[in-house]
C-alpha cells in the first residue's frame, strides 16, 4: 500500500480527508500493519484544519481507534493461540471481528463530527453575512434619513414657514 493521499483545499497534498483515513486505516489493520494504522490516525489527528475544534473533538475518539487497533494487534498476535481449543480459537476471531467493526463505528463518528463541524461553520458564515446586511441597510437608513433632515428638511420647514407666514398674514388681514 501507498501513502494515503493527502489533500488540500487548496488544491496543496498536506491534509488527510476522512474518506481516505477510513480506506487507509481499515486497509492497514486488515493487512496486519498496525503501526501504520497508528500513524495514520495520529497523523490525521495533528493534521492543520479549518475548524478550531477539530483536534478537541476528536483527541477522544482517535485515542479510542487507537486503543482499538492495539486490541486487535493483541489478538492477532496472541502467543500460543494454535494450542487453544478450536472455541477459544473462534471466540479470539469473534473479539477480533467486533474491534474491527467498532473502529468502523468509531470512523462513522468521526465523520459526523466532521460534518457538525462544516455546519456549525457554515451557519457561523451565514450570521455573518446576515450581521454584515444588516449593518449596511442600517447605514442606507441613517445616510437616507440624514440627506432628509440635511437637505430636504431644510426646504420643507422653509416651505411651511412661509405658508404659515402668508397663512397668517391674510387671516390678520381679515381683520384689519
Amino acid at each position: 500500500m501507498g501513502e494515503p493521499e493527502l489533500v488540500d483545499h487548496n488544491n496543496e497534498k498536506n491534509t488527510l480527508d476522512i474518506e481516505e483515513l477510513r480506506n487507509e486505516l481499515l486497509n492497514a489493520v486488515a493487512d496486519d500493519a498496525f503501526d501504520r494504522a497508528i500513524e495514520i490516525l495520529q497523523q490525521f489527528l495533528n493534521q492543520p484544519s479549518d475548524y478550531p475544534q477539530f483536534r478537541q473533538r476528536l483527541v477522544r475518539l482517535v485515542g479510542h481507534a487507537i486503543d482499538l487497533v492495539n486490541a486487535i494487534r493483541a489478538k492477532k498476535s496472541f502467543p500460543g493461540i494454535n494450542g487453544l481449543t478450536r472455541s477459544k480459537q473462534q471466540e479470539i476471531a469473534d473479539k477480533i471481528r467486533d474491534h474491527f467493526r467498532e473502529l468502523q463505528m468509531t470512523i462513522t463518528k468521526m465523520e459526523r463530527i466532521l460534518d457538525q463541524l462544516r455546519r456549525e461553520d457554515v451557519r457561523s458564515t451565514l450570521w455573518i453575512i446576515r450581521a454584515v446586511i444588516y449593518a449596511a441597510g442600517v447605514i442606507v437608513i441613517v445616510a437616507f434619513l440624514k440627506e432628509i433632515t440635511g437637505g430636504l428638511w431644510s426646504v420643507f420647514e422653509t416651505v411651511l414657514s412661509n405658508f404659515l407666514d402668508k397663512g397668517l398674514d391674510w387671516v390678520i388681514g381679515l381683520f384689519k
